[in-house]
């Protein structure tokens, strides 16, 4: 069966269903959240030493956000994007993309219009 992708880097995977977040949870697990349950998606560029207790390089941040694996999350060389997104979980979930543009389009042409995308960690 030969998958599509919208959307692929070393971190995420979308496909017309589903996320799929890399290196997620101990030893690197991936996380599978199908598109239907996103209620929001927010998204900062990954700035030294900005957004200390907001994101994590691995596990809780802010107490209700888990951050899959990035040992060069905020780095000074980093030009990533730190991205949440909200579902019916009381945990949301934290991840690096690469390509932010690429990856808002894909988000944009398979989300439910009424789902915000903000460019912003004040979730």
């Amino acid at each position: 069966m030969t998958v599509t992708y919208l959307y692929k880097d070393r971190f995420i995977e979308v496909t017309p269903t589903e996320l799929t977040i890399k290196n997620y949870s101990t030893f690197f697990q991936k996380k599978r959240v199908q598109l239907k349950e996103i209620r929001a998606v927010f998204y900062k560029k990954q700035k030294w030493l900005s957004n200390t207790f907001v994101v994590s390089r691995h596990g809780w941040a802010r107490v209700d956000t888990w951050w899959a694996h990035d040992m060069e999350r905020n780095t000074p060389s980093s030009s990533h994007y730190n991205v949440v997104i909200r579902t019916n979980s009381s945990i949301k979930k934290g991840f690096t993309v690469t390509d932010i543009e690429r990856f808002l389009a894909a988000m944009k042409e398979v989300l439910e219009v009424n789902v915000p995308i903000k460019n912003s960690l004040n979730y």
